[in-house]
């Protein structure tokens, strides 16, 4: 039997998740996403179950064959727009830092050849 909690909770994250994606990343083509349960969080309280997002993005200038991920999590299922937010941000800085690094990988290479 299905969890009525859990239902609930994914079904108020799920509109926040999207406002959030697509607030906060600017610069990034988000291909996927997924909301994700997670089994544990390490929180000063020590480990505790959570809830978050897995998405992926492709650079608007690398090839089909480079895709990045992240997982931003948290451990409180009634999270504000502004924790989603937050939580995210930080998770688009790393996709852009990744893609960056990568796109100074390729020209280095391409300039090699």
């Amino acid at each position: 039997m299905l969890d009525s909690d859990l239902t609930e909770i994914e079904e108020r994250l799920k509109p926040m998740v999207l406002s959030a994606l697509e607030s906060q990343s600017l610069g990034l083509r988000i291909i996927s996403w997924q909301l994700v349960f997670v089994p544990s969080i390490p929180t000063p309280q020590g480990p505790r179950p959570g809830f978050g997002v897995y998405y992926q993005a492709k650079g608007k200038l690398i090839g089909p064959d480079y895709y990045v991920g992240n997982l931003s999590a948290w451990s409180d299922p009634w999270i504000s727009q502004d924790g989603v937010d937050e939580a995210i941000r930080g998770g688009c800085e790393i996709l852009r830092k990744q893609l960056y690094q990568q796109s100074i990988i390729s020209d280095g290479r391409s300039s090699h050849e």
